[in-house]
C-alpha cells in the first residue's frame, strides 16, 4: 500500500478518508477502497466480537466491499462494451 493513501502508523479514519475525497486526493477507486479496507481492519483489530456495534460494523463493511465490487464489474462491463465498440470501427 503506497503511503500516500495512509498515514504514517498504518491508520486512517472516516474523517481523514472524507478529507482526501473533499480534496480529491484519490487518484482511483482501488485507493479509496483501500484505505476503507483499512479503516474496517483497525476498527475490528482494536474492538472484541462482544463490542455492541460490532456486528452491525461487519455488516457495514461487507455491504461496502459488495458495492466495491458491483462498480468494479461496471467498470469492467463499460470498458469491454468500449473494446467491441472500437473493434466494429476497425473492420
Amino acid at each position: 500500500m503506497s503511503s500516500s493513501s495512509t498515514t504514517q502508523a498504518g491508520e486512517i479514519n472516516i474523517e481523514q478518508i472524507r478529507e482526501k475525497l473533499k480534496t480529491w486526493q484519490y487518484k482511483g477507486m482501488e485507493e479509496f477502497s483501500s484505505d476503507m479496507n483499512l479503516m474496517f481492519q483497525n476498527w475490528l483489530r482494536q474492538n472484541s466480537a462482544d463490542h455492541k456495534y460490532y456486528k452491525t460494523f461487519l455488516a457495514i463493511e461487507d455491504r461496502f466491499n459488495k458495492s466495491i465490487e458491483r462498480a468494479r464489474q461496471k467498470l469492467q462491463d463499460a470498458e469491454d462494451k468500449q473494446k467491441v465498440h472500437y473493434s466494429k470501427i476497425a473492420l
